[in-house]
């Protein structure tokens, strides 16, 4: 595997571009009861579509039309662990050097990742 992919709300893109990924307790581990900081991965697309077919669509239902971001990271040489078979977990920064692509829930790419320009309907990264 050389590459995973990581939903998020389109709004956190601009940060995300800039700093990369951060490992934290979002509410969603924090509902699980989860103490250690991480990022969540998908381990290959199919996964991802069918997460968001599903729990991780209904987990993000409140975001408008089109309002979710799926980053194609570059995984080699990073630390991942995986407790079942859906998702991967990094425990260590992800530099935005290594997002791929950028897509949105249509699977058309929607940044430049290496101008860090991206633009879709009313938001836009600079």
């Amino acid at each position: 595997m050389s590459t995973a992919f990581h939903v998020t709300p389109i709004e956190n893109l601009p940060s995300i571009l800039e700093r990369g990924l951060q490992p934290q307790i979002g509410d969603r581990s924090a509902a699980l009861g989860e103490a250690t900081p991480n990022i969540y991965l998908f381990p290959d697309l199919e996964t991802c579509e069918d997460a968001l077919a599903n729990w991780l669509g209904d987990c993000f239902e409140t975001e408008p039309e089109n309002g979710l971001a799926i980053l194609e990271i570059d995984v080699i040489g990073l630390t991942l662990d995986s407790n079942v078979g859906f998702e991967l977990a990094c425990q260590e920064p992800i530099n935005p050097s290594r997002i791929v692509r950028v897509r949105d829930e249509l699977w058309q790419e929607i940044a430049d990742v290496n101008g860090l320009n991206c633009s879709r309907k009313r938001r836009s990264c600079q």
